[in-house]
Formats: structure tokens, C-alpha cells, sequence
């Protein structure tokens, strides 16, 4: 699932000092180790080890569709 590159993720993280936070993340790279990421939560990139990842949930695409305004009468 952490794999999805580029895509949005919510995750779970616990820090070195054991603290719990919720994280909105943009995924950059996956490694065995850590991801690399830009942290919307933190407002910057951001790298998490993967064992400190408790939880993770993909993020869906907003699908945008175009919608024409009616024409103005005058």
C-alpha cells in the first residue's frame, strides 16, 4: 500500500519519544527502511521509518468533473 507514489496517504506514526500523530502525507520514495514524503500536516518533506508506521489508508482521488454554467439571459 505505501508503494502508491505520488498518491495521498493518512498514516498513523508514532515518534522516536513514543508520541502518537496523525499524518496526511504525499508519498515521494519507499525504501526498506522509510518513506520519504511531503507531510501536509507539517507543511514540508518529511522522512518516516516504516516500523514507526502504525496505521495507513489511501487516500481516494477526487474526481473533478466540468460543469457548464447556464447561459446568462440578457
Amino acid at each position: 500500500m505505501l508503494k502508491r507514489l505520488g498518491g495521498q496517504m493518512e498514516i498513523i506514526y508514532m515518534d522516536r519519544e513514543g508520541k502518537l500523530t496523525q499524518r496526511r502525507i504525499r508519498i515521494l520514495a519507499v525504501s526498506d527502511e522509510d518513506v520519504k514524503a511531503f507531510c501536509y500536516t507539517q507543511r514540508g518533506p518529511r522522512v518516516f521509518r516504516l516500523e514507526r508506521i502504525l496505521a495507513a489508508a489511501v487516500i481516494p482521488k477526487v474526481q473533478r468533473h466540468n460543469v457548464q454554467k447556464p447561459p446568462t439571459a440578457v
